[in-house]
């Protein structure tokens, strides 16, 4: 089951990214190009967040089976700092999907999109490297 979930969450981390790239420069385009928001641009931040969910739950399911199996790889300490990365960069895909439907204007459709995006795609790429350089 370890070896099943760790591959699961490691895997599914590349999924995560290559949705958040797509929604990434769609919000780039939309922006720069002064495009009308559609619901393609909602389902795209939609898909995100839910990329990112699915990756949260897999990797709950992997700290529970490393609690009950007598530890892991990497030290209690730094799995902490990882899961709280990854929800504070989970909380800014919500909130920034949130916002960016909420938006009164195009523009700031867009740019609500692109911002959190970007920030919750930072925090994940800092919790990856923490996790994988210790």
């Amino acid at each position: 089951m370890y070896e099943f979930l760790l591959h699961a969450h490691s895997g599914w981390r590349y999924l995560v990214c290559l949705v958040a790239a797509i929604a990434l420069l769609k919000m780039l385009i939309g922006y720069a190009a002064k495009r009308s928001w559609g619901a393609w641009d909602k389902r795209l931040l939609l898909f995100y967040t839910i990329a990112l969910d699915v990756q949260f739950l897999l990797g709950i399911a992997l700290y529970i089976v490393i609690g009950r199996q007598g530890g892991g790889i990497h030290p209690p300490a730094l799995v902490g700092e990882h899961a709280a990365t990854m929800v504070v960069a989970i909380i800014l895909a919500h909130v920034g999907k949130v916002a960016a439907t909420k938006a009164k204007s195009n523009k700031s459709h867009f740019a609500r999109g692109l911002l959190f995006t970007f920030a919750s795609l930072v925090m994940i790429g800092f919790g990856i490297w923490r996790i994988t350089h210790g």
